[in-house]
């Protein structure tokens, strides 16, 4: 059972955001699992310990299948929990933005504060005496019974600080320091439910190792590294260089109102870093685009802009600007992108007018568009008499604005005119004489703010006063029409209890948007043709590759008309033959159940070449590259269509990687492929608690001295049944997220085996041990690690951590940020397989590991290739220089050898040295070598 140190609320008496954070994991669990769920209401709970009591009966009684955060183990009934952890919950000091200076660069000022926390969980209490000791703070601790009471005493000023349990703080919560974290997870009294739970899980993480803690986030966090408390050397840095100048670059009538906004924007900056901040007003010259950083923090620019990059370093947004390129009559978006030409025969740059206070995001178009030539404005109004009178050929004007001057009944002309939004995310830009650490301040303060705090600043300093009037002019419009709207609002209400009435009972059977079954009418019409008809029959599964991917760039009204389209073709090609039933299952799933009429291989022919031919179809109508995935699964009709539907979609998922097969069978060789992954879930367990896995050890060999200077580790699976190769179990275990369990077992294994070694006076030398792609959870791999190490007391130089290339492709940023903390806490990192995937030469200077470790065919090549040999000496060398070390793979025979030491490699691993030893013939070698 996970170790869970507190009780905890359950969703259904969390904040609004984590519900939302579990409907949408939950929804994609459900879309992995071919799951249907809904939510059970447990009541209001008055404390933490009555929700978790409510949800153990609930399981108990078979009432609740799934519950997303038990925290005690119930000795009176088996759960099963989930592998992976459902959230990460912290306990955090907080304030109020009260008008107080506390903050982590300043913790000295809570001497004596009164400071809350929950009765009913002692482990907040723990963490905060121990915070207030070894600080020296003497806190004055209040406890209150229930935790959500906390925000009354901040309301009545009976508390000056508390201590909650959250997933992140809420927009009125200021962090002052983390104290502590911990994991929940899922539990079941089913184990089957918490098996697949797993399995969708993991292909969750796989496909983006970052997509819980992104859903998790919300949408102003988008980094987590804010939970963390600043270091030492930040709180040092934010005392010794205070304050700091703001350039503010205002521009336009709105002077005023924006210094304002800045003053105010920086005030809560400072009241959460602990920094001070003074904002300078700089007027720009007339006809200025864009001025560098003149300041230590200059005015906000485009998070993107090439001008501003190599001038100055830039941190995360904070904000964003909505700007929309609207057309003059005649003139089209494409007239100004890069990817087409314009008109024939207009060679000039086109003029596009441009307000003052947009120009901080000409840089932004200026980027993207062939060049044009900006025409500066006072206003926006000024810039679209620019457009109706044909002066210019587009404008870039605030979005916001632009459509409430459209509202107003202004430039009608223009209201109909091709035009397009940019959302552009905003930074501030730190000039190049400040370190980095300035950047990491900054970021974990404008990660805390409120969201959308800026903009709202700017909504209530009324930066568009100037329409007030007109606004007063409706408002006198709308009091008058108020009887009538009153009476419609009757009308539409019960007009909308009739409709949905009938939506429910439609709903039953048919999906709204494809008018097509749904799932459970899909079912019930098969169940009665498998009743009733005898003979084969055909289910086929279909499927949008990254269908998630079209809804994210072309929205998700473009996504509904392709399902449409989907719809009517397989109606069209399916739907008159009265042996056939289609059906709609969950987002992009659609499945046809037909009976054979025909030979089984001339039915799946003709599937093939109808599914295909309406891919065509779709793709050609809709304008994009469109790829349906499909599985099949042949029956006799003994099988229930659950089966069915879990075959077919096993058949789907084996070719969902594939860029050439999209047509799969359910077969006897995927039928096997199924039963070996099952087998491997099935017994992984067991295999680990009797040690079936065997670590061995392949040397590894300095070309220079030909003497061994470190090994890899290799696993390999002794089963009752024979040897299990790695590709055939590692595979399957990071699909379904057991690999962790795997690698937890290689290290302890390694370093146990290194600690007798040590014993028996035996030299160490560097082991590298492979770092599985789910382990996502940097803070808690890295705790386990220093857990392992210490245990055995293993110096942390005969310890080396292997990424593959693929891993490191996956997401640069994510391991960028592993690489650097692993580099924090010692530890040396190579990539393996250097050259196997498709990562650029860009990657040996971007990800900063230790070691490049070359796959094997970069040598087999060279070996009779003399322009692979060009290759991989330049590459060699490139490694070198940047101050790598270069191990190469694959090393068997001496011209192998020489052809190395020919381009200036260091090391070799390969079977010309040694196989992959035991622990016994592996200590021989050390000590003869």
């Amino acid at each position: 059972m996970p170790s869970v140190e507190t009780y905890k609320f359950l969703s259904n008496d969390s904040p609004r955001s984590l519900k939302l954070y579990y409907s949408e994991y939950l929804d994609l669990l459900a879309k992995k699992c071919g799951w249907e769920y809904d939510f059970v209401d447990l009541g209001h709970a008055s404390t933490a310990a009555a929700a978790n009591k409510a949800t153990l009966e609930l399981l108990k009684q078979g009432q609740l299948d799934l519950a997303f955060d038990v925290s005690e183990q119930d000795s009176s009934s088996k759960l099963y929990y989930s592998t992976i952890p459902s959230l990460t919950k912290h306990v955090m000091l907080v304030d109020s933005y009260k008008e107080n200076s506390f903050n982590s660069a300043n913790l000295k000022a809570m001497s004596g504060a009164n400071t809350s926390t929950c009765k009913d969980i002692p482990l907040q209490q723990k963490l905060l005496e121990e915070f207030s000791a070894k600080n020296g703070l003497n806190l004055r601790i209040t406890h209150i019974a229930i935790e959500r009471y906390i925000e009354e005493e901040f309301i009545k000023n009976n508390v000056e600080a508390c201590v909650v349990t959250i997933s992140f703080p809420a927009d009125e919560q200021k962090i002052i320091q983390n104290l502590g974290e911990y994991r929940v997870f899922f539990a079941s009294t089913n184990a089957a439910i918490i098996k697949e739970l797993d399995k969708g899980a993991a292909e969750i993480l796989r496909e983006n190792p970052l997509r819980l803690a992104t859903m998790m986030a919300g949408p102003n966090k988008g980094q987590t590294f804010y939970l963390e408390n600043p270091s030492e050397q930040e709180i040092t840095y934010i005392k010794e260089h205070t304050p700091v100048h703001v350039l503010e670059n205002s521009l336009g009538d709105n002077l005023t109102e924006m210094l304002n906004v800045k003053n105010d924007f920086w005030k809560k900056v400072a009241s959460i870093s602990g920094m001070e901040f003074v904002v300078d007003s700089v007027k720009k010259p007339d006809n200025t685009e864009f001025l560098p950083g003149i300041s230590e923090v200059p005015q906000p620019v485009m998070q993107d802009s090439k001008q501003g990059g190599m001038l100055l370093r830039c941190t995360n947004p904070f904000y964003s600007v909505n700007a929309v390129l609207i057309c003059a009559p005649g003139h089209t978006i494409e007239e100004f992108t890069t990817s087409l030409q314009r008109k024939q025969g207009v060679n000039t740059e086109q003029a596009i007018a441009v307000p003052q206070d947009m120009l901080n995001v000409v840089p932004f178009f200026r980027e993207r568009f062939l060049p044009f030539d900006a025409r500066i404005m006072g206003s926006v109004e000024a810039c679209l008499r620019e457009l109706a009178s044909g002066k210019c050929s587009a404008a870039i004007v605030n979005h916001t604005y632009l459509d409430h001057l459209f509202k107003m009944g202004r430039f009608k002309s223009l209201q109909k005119q091709q035009r397009a939004v940019y959302e552009i995310p905003m930074c501030i830009y730190v000039s190049l004489d400040r370190p980095n650490i300035m950047i990491s301040i900054l970021n974990r303060a404008f990660a805390q703010l409120p969201y959308n705090y800026y903009n709202r600043l700017s909504d209530q300093q009324a930066l568009f006063a100037r329409d007030m009037l007109s606004r007063q002019r409706n408002r006198s419009i709308m009091i008058s029409s108020l009887a009538g709207i009153l009476a419609l609002f009757v009308i539409c209400v019960l007009l909308i209890v009739v409709y949905h009435i009938a939506k429910l009972r439609h709903k039953m059977e048919y999906d709204d948007l494809t008018r097509i079954h749904s799932l459970n009418g899909f079912e019930k019409a098969t169940g009665r043709m498998l009743r009733y008809k005898r003979g084969n029959f055909l289910l086929t599964e279909l499927n949008v590759r990254d269908f998630s991917f079209i809804n994210r760039i072309y929205g998700t009204e473009k996504g509904d008309k392709i399902l449409v389209s989907i719809a009517k073709q397989i109606m069209q090609c399916f739907g008159k033959n009265k042996d056939t039933v289609l059906g709609r299952g969950y987002a992009d799933n659609f499945y046809i159940f037909q009976k054979i009429q025909e030979k089984e291989a001339v039915c799946l022919s003709n599937m093939e070449s109808e599914i295909s031919l309406m891919q065509d179809m779709i793709g050609k109508s809709e304008n994009l590259h469109l790829v349906i995935k499909s599985g099949n699964a042949v029956s006799d009709g003994s099988e229930s269509l659950k089966i069915l539907i879990s075959r077919a979609g096993y058949a789907r998922k084996s070719n969902h990687d594939s860029m050439v097969e999209n047509f799969s069978v359910y077969d006897e060789d995927l039928k096997v492929q199924r039963e070996n992954e099952e087998f491997i879930e099935n017994n992984i367990e067991e295999a680990l608690k009797n040690e079936e896995f065997v670590v061995y050890y392949q040397p590894k060999t300095c070309l220079e001295k030909q003497t061994i200077c470190g090994a890899e580790a290799l696993v390999r699976w002794k089963s009752k049944d024979g040897l299990i190769p790695p590709d055939r179990f590692i595979p399957v275990l990071e699909k379904n997220g057991l690999v962790g369990k795997l690698d937890n077992y290689v290290y302890e294994t390694v370093f146990k085996y290194m600690n007798r070694l040590m014993m028996e006076n035996v030299p160490l030398v560097p082991i590298s041990l492979n770092i599985s792609r789910l382990n996502y959870n940097l803070k808690a791999f890295i705790e386990n690690l220093n857990s392992l190490v210490a245990k055995y007391g293993i110096p942390k130089r005969y310890i080396e951590l292997e990424i593959e290339e693929r891993f490191a492709g996956a997401n640069d940023d994510f391991i960028k940020d592993f690489i650097e903390r692993l580099h924090r806490e010692d530890f040396k990192v190579s990539m393996d397989d250097f050259g196997s995937g498709s990562s650029s030469l860009n990657m040996l200077s971007e990800i900063p590991v230790d070691i490049i470790k070359f796959d094997q065919r970069f040598l087999h090549h060279a070996e009779y290739s003399q322009a692979s040999r060009i290759v991989l000496t330049s590459m060699i060398k490139m490694v070198r220089d940047l101050g790598k070390l270069t191990v190469c793979e694959g090393v068997e025979t001496e011209k192998h050898v020489e052809l190395l030491r020919s381009v200036g490699c260091n090391v070799a691993q390969g079977y010309y040295y040694s196989k992959p030893l035991n622990e016994r013939d592996f200590k021989y070698y050390i000590l003869t070598h």
